[in-house]
């Protein structure tokens, strides 16, 4: 979105229901571990080209705002990407107490948005 050079790449929303208790950030370290895991390096340039990356969009009603995590996850009124999927599998979201779908509708994001696959 904010860097135009370079490759396509995927964009995934999921829902999670975690069963053992997990602060915010232990699910963000383990989320880390999993990108690094996989291959991640230490970004060369922010929002440049990476294996993967995996955010925290909201972890129920908890807010936070430190060095290391913001929860709502701050850029995500800007995302029509992330906005789209996660409107198709939690149509009942809100933000800023108006329903995903309108919020959408009602700012004319211009990025272009398309299913790849619906799993």
């Amino acid at each position: 979105m904010y860097v135009k050079d370079q490759d396509y790449f995927y964009n995934i929303v999921l829902r999670a229901e975690v069963k053992k208790s997990f602060s915010p950030f232990e699910l963000l370290g383990f989320l880390k571990k999993i990108e690094y895991d996989m291959g991640r390096k230490k970004a060369g340039r922010k929002y440049g080209p990476r294996i993967i990356d995996i955010d925290i969009l909201y972890y129920g009603d908890v807010c936070i705002d430190s060095n290391f995590l913001t929860i709502p996850h701050p850029k995500l009124t800007e995302r029509n990407f992330v906005l789209i999927p996660l409107s198709e599998i939690s149509p009942e979201f809100e933000i800023s107490r108006m329903n995903i779908t309108k919020f959408i509708k009602e700012n004319n994001f211009v990025e272009e948005v398309r299913l790849v696959k619906n799993w």
